[in-house]
């Protein structure tokens, strides 16, 4: 509001029109003007304007005009506010040339934007209307000014001519120099420092350089020295060489008709039987026998009521004293190329072996040879372990396969091997595959069968491409690896694949083997092929929903054909895992080594499929479970699919890129 009411009320001459109404019913009590932003006392009545009595002493406010006992503001009755709102009042501004007459209500919004209010000038303080202060200001000669150039404040009478040509350049000069000497001490402060450093490394070098000095003069005295010293004793070291020559050379040519007797002798054994003449299987630890045990004067096989006579236990013992014999032999007049005459495998058997005479004596209890292996024996119920064992001990078609040795050799030889062939990213899955029977066909069961132990490990797997390639885990071989020992009948052992139809198909090669994500890629023999899954090359976000391959057990039917149970379980991605362990992230940059999810795998599942439950795509490759501390439950971990890719060609990228 301006300063005619001042807050405190409205003049009464400024009320335009006539009314039905007492003005004095609507004055405020203490400025006696028309009531502005009205309230009243709470035990009287009383109106007032608000300003009147927010203006009182402290003393005063606490007493009403009217005698009462004491002023408590409250709110102004509604009645008065309609009847002051039909009120027309003359803008405050009148006096100056405003002639708007406005309704009580709106006249503090028109005051406060009224173009006749009276303002000063910010250069020569002239009192002049709110409408002409812009044009007024633009004009003024006392109006304060800043220069663009040099940020000074000048008047508008200054004129600019003056003020560029020298108040402006002489400010400029002046930033300028300020500028300089501040670079200047900069530079001259870094150039010292500089100088510092280049002294220090100058004292440094010559220190070294003396260092140097100095050794090499040390070097060159010892080498003299030793010169010296060495010289009267070389002649006799030459002569004691030259002996030591003669007398090998003789007696490697006294022992060569020794040593091709024993060459001829261990070539034998190395084609005889490994096992014990009695059937049993050779301890490589005490050469004693793992199969028989002794009952009373006859030995009595283990896991029959089968009888030998103890002759013929003591005749196998001799035969093996005398093949133990010859070996401590030819080791002991070290010959250089032994590993070579009896093959890696037997050669690090026999290193093992501690020759001393119980060796040939009564054969010892292996339950406390630290090196013997328990019997692992095919339990009789399990007629699927004794099949396959069997189908690989005399079926003729598997002669021709490749052995598990050399598949073990082939993990190492084609470690993270790219293998030339492109790998489709398909994330959106295949409009063929629809159900559960459509994808479980291209997942197959491992068999990794060590008929000396009768053992069988299982693992599970999935072909990709073309049908002829295998994904599985590696670990599940170096698990049946240790099953293996120097026997022959290890190159009978076989990994063999069992379809989802029963069908059996030998692995032919390990085509590469990626070490840091435990995958291996597995080619069938003859070329076969069965159906594929798709490979999804992204890693699926977290919450996907997923379902897990489950290997719940294989028997054998009636007609004497594999059949394998298994399930499909529902499961969900918890969270990834980076190379060291660390919690890791898709979208980012992080590296993704293992993908964890909600259901823990069976034993048997370990290289089996987890896919996408919306587009039946591969996302992981299971590998095992573990317990998440965090709820004390078991679950799964798994390779994430898109590292499966790295063993495959870039699609689009030309070879040498690669």
């Amino acid at each position: 509001m301006t300063e005619d009411h001042d807050e405190h009320g409205i003049e009464r001459n400024r009320i335009n029109g006539s009314y039905d109404l007492k003005l004095e019913d609507f004055a405020c009590a203490l400025c006696k003007k028309i009531l502005w932003k009205p309230v009243v006392c709470k035990n009287c009545s009383t109106p007032f304007c608000s300003a009147c009595i927010a203006d009182r002493s402290d003393e005063q406010s606490k007493q009403c005009v009217n005698g009462c006992e004491e002023f408590v503001e409250s709110k102004c009755p509604r009645f008065i506010l309609q009847q002051l709102g039909r009120l027309n009042i003359a803008c405050a501004n009148h006096q100056h040339g405003c002639t708007e007459i406005i309704a009580y209500e709106a006249l503090e919004a028109h005051e406060a934007e009224c173009g006749y209010q009276q303002q000063s000038c910010r250069g020569c303080e002239t009192v002049l209307p709110k409408k002409d202060l812009v044009d007024h200001e633009n004009k003024c000669d006392l109006f304060d000014l800043t220069c663009s150039e040099c940020n000074m404040n000048f008047k508008r009478r200054d004129t600019d001519l003056l003020h560029t040509e020298f108040k402006c350049l002489k400010e400029q000069f002046r930033q300028l120099r300020n500028q300089f000497e501040t670079n200047k001490n900069a530079t001259s402060q870094q150039i010292q420092h500089l100088s510092s450093i280049h002294q220090q490394l100058r004292e440094e070098y010559e220190a070294y350089k003396q260092l140097a000095e100095e050794q090499v003069k040390q070097i060159i005295v010892k080498n003299y020295e030793f010169q010296e010293k060495f010289e009267p004793n070389n002649k006799p070291t030459n002569e004691r060489i030259n002996q030591i020559e003669q007398s090998v050379q003789s007696c490697k040519q006294g022992s060569d008709g020794k040593i091709q007797d024993l060459i001829e002798t261990l070539e034998k054994y190395k084609k005889a039987d490994i096992r014990c003449y009695c059937g049993g299987h050779f301890c490589r630890t005490c050469a004693g026998c793992s199969d028989w045990k002794r009952d009373g004067n006859n030995w009595k096989r283990v896991d029959s009521q089968a009888m030998i006579d103890s002759d013929l236990w003591c005749l196998d013992l001799l035969n093996r004293s005398v093949i133990l014999a010859l070996l401590y032999e030819l080791v002991l007049i070290n010959i250089p190329n032994t590993s070579t005459i009896l093959g890696r495998d037997m050669y690090l058997a026999f290193d093992t072996i501690s020759i001393n005479a119980s060796c040939f004596a009564l054969p010892k209890n292996h339950s406390k040879c630290t090196l013997s292996t328990p019997e692992l024996e095919t339990p009789k119920q399990n007629l699927l372990n004794t099949f396959l064992i069997d189908y690989v001990l005399k079926s003729q078609s598997i002669k021709a396969t490749t052995s598990f040795t050399t598949l073990l050799e082939q993990l190492n030889s084609n470690a993270n091997v790219q293998l030339p062939y492109i790998l489709p990213y398909e994330n959106t899955g295949r409009k063929n595959v629809t159900t559960k029977y459509d994808f479980t066909r291209a997942v197959v069961t491992i068999a990794h069968l060590i008929p000396l132990k009768n053992e069988v490990i299982v693992a599970s797997g999935f072909a990709v491409l073309d049908g002829g390639l295998i994904v599985t885990c590696a670990h599940t071989f170096y698990q049946a690896a240790r099953h293996l020992s120097c026997s022959e009948l290890d190159q009978k052992s076989q990994s063999i694949v069992i379809t989802d139809e029963g069908e059996l198909i030998p692995v032919a090669t390990v085509e590469s083997h990626l070490v840091r994500s435990d995958i291996v890629l597995l080619r069938l023999q003859g070329g076969r092929q069965i159906p594929s899954l798709a490979v999804d090359p992204y890693p699926a976000p977290k919450s996907t929903s997923l379902l897990s391959y489950n290997f719940v057990t294989a028997s054998l039917t009636s007609t004497s054909r594999p059949t394998i149970s298994y399930s499909w379980k529902p499961a969900e991605v918890l969270f990834y895992k980076g190379p060291y362990g660390q919690e890791a992230a898709t979208g980012t940059y992080d590296e993704l080594s293992a993908m964890m999810y909600s259901h823990p795998p069976s034993n048997g599942s370990s290289g089996g499929p987890i896919v996408n439950e919306e587009t039946k795509s591969v996302v992981g490759i299971i590998r095992g479970s573990e317990v998440n501390y965090a709820t004390r439950k078991s679950i799964g971990f798994a390779t994430p699919s898109e590292c499966l890719f790295e063993a495959f060609k870039l699609p689009g990228m030309p070879d040498e890129l690669e």
